[in-house]
């Protein structure tokens, strides 16, 4: 992800979800630099991966992210797959 932000100046991803989490194999520093750039956004979730990849188990699901160098999006901070929650979180 970070090699894709520093060629693009607009990136869509799908990755696994994981680090929305702050959880999996990936450095706990990474997680929280992703979930505090401001220029990420989350597009899609999906917490089951066989919905978007038939035949798969990725565990912590898939998510589509939007980076945007031009674009204040705010943190990410805590995710969560909830819209009501997640309003009640950004306030």
């Amino acid at each position: 992800m970070n090699q894709a932000y520093t060629i693009g100046k607009k990136v869509e991803l799908i990755t696994p979800g994981r680090f929305l989490f702050n959880a999996g194999a990936t450095p706990k520093a990474w997680n929280r630099e992703m979930l505090s750039n401001k220029h990420i956004k989350v597009l899609y979730y999906e917490t089951d991966s066989s919905k978007v990849f038939q035949n798969t188990d990725i565990k912590g699901g898939v998510a589509v992210t939007l980076f945007d160098e031009q674009s204040d999006f705010g943190e990410i901070g805590t995710f969560t797959i909830f819209k009501e929650l997640n309003s009640i979180l950004k306030t």
